[in-house]
């Protein structure tokens, strides 16, 4: 096994069965019980609408003298396990080559091959209406506060400003909350938070030039009113380009 895990070790292996084909000797069948932890790259960036693929690649010890390990047809692949939180969309298997380096003799020199590795992936969606649930509502609450502040009169911009503080901190908090995959990375999380944290930076900056300068107080909050409902729907459309940008979708590949 290739993608074995190196940071909690478990392989553990089991003859089920072995069955001989008497009209072909050399014709041997082995089931194997393994019990072991893999590794897997994620691909977080789209996290909570992420992809991600589970894959398992194996090979004999030596492929000239054991020969291939031809890969499992796809009716033979399981696809009907339960991974809590996500869904199963596809699967695949095949031949895969990877490098295979290798240090010879006391100079280091390297020694690079190429390897046939056999591959049997699973291809999960993550299901991500209750991540997004517990994110997307308290934000559009901080929201209509932010907006709300726009139609306070130019003589009470003080009150305007303390909201702005208030949901400026309390955004804060709420993304701290957060549930974070890993590796870190910019996901799509982080992108709405930092699209809120512009905005409400802009409308606290232009509430205080209103307040300083009355008389452009109007022009200000009118270009504001326009500007946040532009800003999401922009925001938006960036958004479900980049969920169906094939960038950051996993492959399942041979």
């Amino acid at each position: 096994f290739h993608n074995l895990s190196k940071k909690e070790e478990l392989f553990k292996s089991e003859l089920v069965s072995f069955t001989e084909n008497p009209d072909k000797p050399l014709e041997k069948s082995f089931r194997y019980l393994i019990s072991a932890n893999f590794e897997f790259t994620s691909i977080p960036d789209n996290y909570p609408f992420d992809e991600q693929l589970l894959s398992i690649s194996y090979s004999t010890l030596d492929s000239t003298k054991y020969g291939l390990i031809q890969p499992t047809p796809l009716r033979k692949i399981d696809s009907d396990f339960v991974i809590e939180g996500w869904n199963i969309i596809d699967y695949h298997a095949g031949l895969a080559r990877i490098k295979d380096k290798k240090i010879i003799g006391s100079a280091l020199s390297q020694s690079v091959s190429i390897k046939e590795v056999t591959k049997v992936g699973w291809r999960l969606s993550r299901e991500s209406s209750m991540s997004l649930l517990k994110i997307l509502l308290p934000l559009a609450f901080l929201l209509s506060l932010n907006y709300y502040s726009l139609f306070i009169p130019v003589e009470e911009k003080e009150i305007s400003i303390s909201i702005l503080i208030t949901v400026f901190l309390a955004s804060i908090a709420l993304y701290f909350s957060t549930e974070r995959p890993q590796p870190l990375s910019m996901t799509i999380i982080d992108i709405i938070f930092a699209s809120f944290y512009s905005i409400t930076g802009i409308v606290i900056i232009f509430t205080i030039f209103a307040k300083l300068y009355t008389n452009l107080a109007f022009y200000l909050m009118s270009s504001l009113k326009l500007l946040i409902p532009l800003s999401f729907i922009f925001l938006g459309i960036y958004l479900i380009k980049r969920i169906k940008s094939k960038q950051y979708q996993s492959k399942l590949s041979g």
